[in-house]
C-alpha cells in the first residue's frame, strides 16, 4: 500500500474521531494496523475509539502495550489515565495523569483530568 493511501486512511481516522464516529474511525484504522501492527501511535488512537465505544478494558489493554513499547509521550499517560478513571480504578488514573504531568507539566488536559479524578 502507498504511502498517500495510508495518509489518506490516517487522516479518514482522524477526522472521524473529531466528528465521534469511533466506529468508521476504527474501520479505517484497522487496514492501516494490518501494515503496522505493533506501531504505538495506531494502538494509542485504537485505544481512543474503543474506549469511545465504551469498550474501556480493550482500550486500557492497548495503551499498557503502547506504554510498554513507547513510555514517552505523555498523551499515551493521559488516554490511560482515561480508561483507568472510566474503569472507576481512580488511584491508577491519579497515576497515569502523574505520568502525563511528569513528561508534560503544562498539559491542560492531564490537569483537568488529574483534579477530575480527584474529586
Amino acid at each position: 500500500m502507498g504511502k498517500r493511501t495510508n495518509a489518506i486512511r490516517a487522516m479518514t481516522v482522524i477526522r472521524e474521531i473529531q466528528k465521534g464516529n469511533p466506529e468508521k474511525a476504527l474501520d479505517a484504522l484497522e487496514k492501516l494496523i494490518r501494515d503496522k501492527p505493533d506501531e504505538p501511535v495506531l494502538l494509542n488512537l485504537k485505544g481512543v475509539c474503543l474506549g469511545m465505544m465504551g469498550k474501556h478494558e480493550e482500550s486500557l489493554n492497548l495503551y499498557e502495550k503502547v506504554l510498554a513499547t513507547d513510555p514517552n509521550p505523555p498523551i499515551y499517560w493521559n488516554n490511560k489515565g482515561l480508561a483507568t478513571q472510566n474503569l472507576g480504578r481512580f488511584p491508577e488514573a491519579e497515576e497515569a495523569y502523574r505520568q502525563a504531568l511528569l513528561r508534560e507539566p503544562e498539559s491542560l488536559e492531564a490537569t483537568y483530568n488529574l483534579a477530575n479524578t480527584l474529586q
